[in-house]
């Protein structure tokens, strides 16, 4: 039984580290990007905005749209 405690404590240890390092990553990645503009990925609130401002501007079509499934 002892040695089910001591695996269970071991486990639980790894996975808290495991999770921190993982907030570490993901903190340290979001700090790097602050000072660079958003990549623009599929249809965004920008390219929406840009395109009611110039409505000669060809409209981009997602080739995965729902409809092609």
């Amino acid at each position: 039984m002892r040695w089910l405690m001591i695996g269970l404590l071991v486990s639980l240890g790894a996975l808290l580290f495991a999770a921190a390092g993982a907030a570490r990553h993901i903190w340290k990645h979001r700090t790097k990007l602050d000072g660079k503009p958003p990549v623009n990925s599929g249809h965004s609130q920008d390219q929406a905005a840009d395109s009611k401002q110039n409505p000669n501007q060809a409209q981009v079509t997602d080739p995965t749209d729902e409809q092609d499934l």
